[in-house]
């Protein structure tokens, strides 16, 4: 494929090769593409030699988000300020608009909605310990499989808490920080334990609650949980793999973080996957993205309106994939991993790079 020297593919990230951006730039130069990776700090100065219309394109990776400290106002964040100088000169992989959009769990709700994507319905809490006991007890009847409360936008299964009311006692499952080490409790709690677990863990987070919903797995295997992984790539490439873990919370990092047993398996993305990973790309302007699904069976949950959200076109299906998670600047080193001896996922990427530079 011949491309035009003056091209160029910039990615916005770091050198860490934490979301695997050394791999993207190896991989590109190896395809005899120029490129390369910008910080915030070289941001600027290297936005003054771009041309207008020079036709390269930039891929927003890893910074971005550490980058933001408040979503309600992104315009104002100065990572963003320069980024929409880039937007001017350059073809941006990855809106802007539609990472910051994706962060916020609570307002994608209504993106999914909007779209007519099945999703697990979630609420707005006050982070207060005994306002969110009082809202795991008051949602206990409605919620049987119990309930997860987490950050509204957070990433890589901080902050996450799974907990089910049992009598006058709370049967809990946590994945949360400390210092700088990710660590998985599980925890049979009374009310004054609860509130101090919810101080300790999930003080200052901006809170969001959902029911628990089991995957057909979780209902056919005991204490085993399961979630599906795509990515996307251009909106034409879906790699998918399925993660199963020996806990309740269904959204753990299980290629990064040990912090459970689990283990990753190979997989097909279903056609409803597909399509709905698909229409939210395009939606959002989104290049390459993470989706995360749990596989279900409607029949378990008919009776709780509160639980999920499915439009009515698909309210007849039996089996269903409910959105649980979009993943902006996702990482693949785990998923690559698992398919390296059957293809290259980062070739993959590269390729699609390609044709956006065509």
């Amino acid at each position: 494929m011949q491309i035009n020297k003056k091209k160029k593919v910039i990615i916005f990230g770091s050198k860490k090769n934490n979301c695997q951006e050394l791999d993207l730039f190896n991989s590109l130069n190896d395809r005899g593409l120029e490129a390369e990776i910008w910080n915030r700090r070289s941001l600027p100065r290297r936005l003054k030699k771009i041309k207008e219309c020079d036709n390269s394109v930039l891929l927003i990776r890893n910074l971005f988000y550490s980058l933001i400290k408040n979503y309600d106002n992104y315009e104002v964040e100065d990572v963003v300020k320069k980024l929409r100088r880039a937007e001017e000169k350059l073809r941006i992989l990855n809106s802007i608009d539609g990472l910051v959009i994706l962060r916020d769990k609570l307002k994608m709700c209504g993106v999914f909605r909007q779209l007519r994507i099945p999703y697990i319905k979630t609420y707005s809490l006050e982070n207060k310990p005994s306002e969110l006991v009082k809202w795991v007890n008051d949602t206990a009847d409605d919620f049987s499989n119990g309930v997860i409360i987490k950050d509204r936008y957070g990433g890589l299964g901080k902050g996450v808490l799974k907990a089910k009311k049992q009598g006058s006692l709370y049967i809990c499952d946590i994945s949360c920080v400390e210092g700088v080490e990710t660590k998985y409790i599980n925890e049979t709690l009374n009310t004054d334990d609860l509130k101090e677990l919810f101080k300790k863990y999930m003080s200052g987070y901006e809170l969001i609650g959902q029911p628990y919903i089991k995957s057909t797995h979780e209902f056919n295997t005991i204490n085993e949980s399961e979630s599906i992984r795509v990515l996307d790539i251009g909106g034409s490439s879906f790699v998918a793999m399925k993660r199963i873990a020996e806990s309740p919370i269904n959204n753990l990092s299980l290629t990064k973080n040990k912090v459970v047993n689990g283990d990753v398996q190979t997989t097909r993305a279903n056609e409803q996957e597909r399509k709905f990973s698909k229409r939210l790309s395009e939606h959002l302007n989104l290049f390459f993205i993470g989706y995360d699904f749990i596989r279900t069976n409607l029949a378990y949950y008919r009776d709780d309106p509160g639980a999920v959200y499915v439009p009515s076109n698909l309210r007849g299906e039996e089996n269903v994939s409910l959105m649980l998670e979009v993943n902006g600047l996702v990482q693949f080193g785990g998923i690559q991993e698992l398919y390296k001896d059957k293809f290259d996922l980062t070739e993959y990427v590269v390729s699609a790079i390609e044709e956006e530079l065509e």
